[in-house]
């Protein structure tokens, strides 16, 4: 991959990315069995190229930043809004890969966050640390969730793209956001999903759904390969109607019983069932999926988790190679288990060759 032009910046973090490394599977006779994306203008290579994909969730456990009490614009609330911890966090899974050793070995990197929220006050902060986050790590394509911003505000929507664009030699995203109104830059919940650099000549197109749950874009890889990357929100259940999460959901819910003539609607239920529509309709189409999720609940007999898997046909990423089996951790600051995920078609487990979280204190400032 080519490296960025911009120098590294300096950025102070706190987060718990995963990530997943893909490479094509070649079976006899050298024809690739798996998926790949490719450079559309790489020359061809002697060896066997391969594509990295690398997520991330994040959990806040200490004060921002470590040395002061004073936390700089944009992150005082994320500062305020959480009891920090000292707690030893370690890299679970397959070792970090280098931002050199991506560009030597043509990787693929995706990141996944849960970031909750971005600054659309004090100078856009948080845009800037999580632009400089994806820069630093040369990733390729991003999903983050709970960006809690109003895309339906053009100038905060073409700030978003703005700070990518700096970063990156190329660019291009989707964004979502629920249909409140606000007439501010504050909107519970939303996300965004971008592709960054050369890959973006591999861009084919673009989206979201109507309440703001996922947004999307769909990348081409050699002959007819298609390959969409989705991110998603699914909001809390049982939470306290003063947060965030609370206030999404009953907009939500308000909006889905109105376009069902005004009938009970479990919200949760419902953006599985949608989103599963969305997802199985790529694949009659053809097309393979990487869906990154805040899921908002966990694995098990009769989650919302598990239809997903098992209705869309997918495959959790961090339950393949070293990994399976193994418990992962927390992806959430205050929770106990796995709520962020990565879920892949079975074509793509093929070219999986490792996936890992990385540990508390890496990447941009949030409470997954």
């Amino acid at each position: 991959m080519n490296q960025p032009k911009l120098l590294n910046p300096a950025w102070a973090a706190i987060p718990k990315p995963s990530r997943v490394r893909l490479v094509p599977k070649k079976k006899q006779g050298g024809q690739a069995t798996a998926p790949n994306l490719t450079k559309a203008s790489a020359p061809a290579k002697t060896k066997q190229q391969a594509t990295l994909v690398e997520f991330g969730c994040v959990p806040i456990q200490r004060t921002f930043p470590p040395s002061s009490g004073t936390a700089p614009k944009g992150v005082a609330t994320v500062s305020g809004n959480y009891v920090h911890t000292p707690k030893k966090s370690v890299l679970w899974g397959d070792p970090h890969v280098s931002k050199e050793d991506l560009q030597v070995n043509d990787w693929f990197r995706v990141c996944s966050q849960n970031v909750n929220g971005l600054s659309t006050r004090d100078e856009q902060v948080k845009m800037k640390l999580f632009s400089k986050t994806m820069h630093d790590d040369d990733v390729s394509v991003f999903g983050i969730q709970e960006t809690n911003t109003n895309y339906e505000n053009k100038y905060l929507k073409s700030t978003l793209y703005h700070h990518i664009a700096k970063v990156s030699d190329y660019s291009l995203g989707s964004v979502s956001s629920a249909p409140m109104g606000y007439s501010d830059g504050y909107q519970p919940g939303g996300t965004a999903t971008f592709v960054r650099n050369q890959w973006t000549n591999r861009f084919l197109t673009s989206g979201s759904d109507s309440m703001g749950c996922w947004s999307w874009i769909t990348l081409t890889g050699k002959g007819t390969t298609k390959v969409t990357f989705i991110s998603a929100y699914q909001v809390c259940t049982g939470v306290d109607h003063a947060t965030t999460a609370s206030r999404t959901f009953r907009v939500q819910l308000e909006v889905q019983n109105t376009a069902r003539g005004r009938k009970p609607c479990d919200l949760r239920k419902q953006t599985v069932t949608e989103l599963l529509k969305f997802i199985n309709s790529l694949k009659d189409d053809g097309q393979d999926i990487v869906l990154m999720m805040d899921a908002n609940d966990t694995a098990g007999s009769g989650s919302l988790v598990d239809r997903l898997m098992v209705q869309g046909g997918l495959v959790d990423a961090h339950n393949l190679g070293a990994n399976k089996g193994v418990t992962p951790p927390a992806t959430y600051q205050r929770g106990s288990a796995k709520i962020d995920y990565v879920f892949i078609t079975p074509r793509l487990v093929e070219t999986v060759r490792a996936a890992s979280i990385l540990p508390i204190c890496e990447g941009h400032p949030s409470d997954h």
